[in-house]
Order: C-alpha cells, then sequence, then structure tokens
C-alpha cells in the first residue's frame, strides 16, 4: 500500500469526513503521495477522487481538498456539535 501516514497527519485534527475510516484516509492520502496524477485528480475533483477509492459521499456534499507544506498548514473549524446530524 505505500508508506503509512504519519499519525500527527490525521490527529490530533482527524480528517472530518463522517463514516470514512483513518485507514481508508491514510490509503488516499499514499495514493497521492505516489501518483501525482491521483493526487491532480483528487485536487480537482475531490468527490468523484473519492469516490473512485471505494469512500461513499452523499449527494450534495461538498469536499475540498487542501494540500499543506513546511510553510502552508490548514486549520480546519468543524461544524459546532448541535448542528450535526
Amino acid at each position: 500500500m505505500g508508506q503509512p501516514v504519519p499519525e500527527a497527519f490525521l490527529r490530533p485534527m482527524g480528517h472530518h469526513l463522517h463514516g470514512v475510516s483513518d485507514a481508508q484516509i491514510e490509503a488516499v492520502i499514499s495514493k497521492c503521495w505516489q501518483d501525482s496524477g491521483f493526487r491532480l485528480f483528487l485536487m480537482d475533483h475531490p468527490v468523484e477522487a473519492l469516490r473512485s477509492q471505494g469512500i461513499s459521499i452523499p449527494v450534495g456534499v461538498r469536499v475540498k481538498a487542501f494540500e499543506s507544506s513546511a510553510a502552508v498548514m490548514h486549520l480546519v473549524i468543524p461544524q459546532p456539535p448541535q448542528a450535526k446530524t
């Protein structure tokens, strides 16, 4: 499957995709690191790319993919607990 994703990439923030396991996300990240074409596909069409890897994304749900680097990090603000369904 490729090199494992360091725990620091997944915790404490997590991936915020409900119903998707850490192992599934690790596989997608590993594929991005190994396959630049897939990485570009994921960046341009995240829902389709995730579905191509067997990850179910409900109709009408949008997904945004971001790349982090040594100089750029992303903070994901999850929806408030009372708003979760």
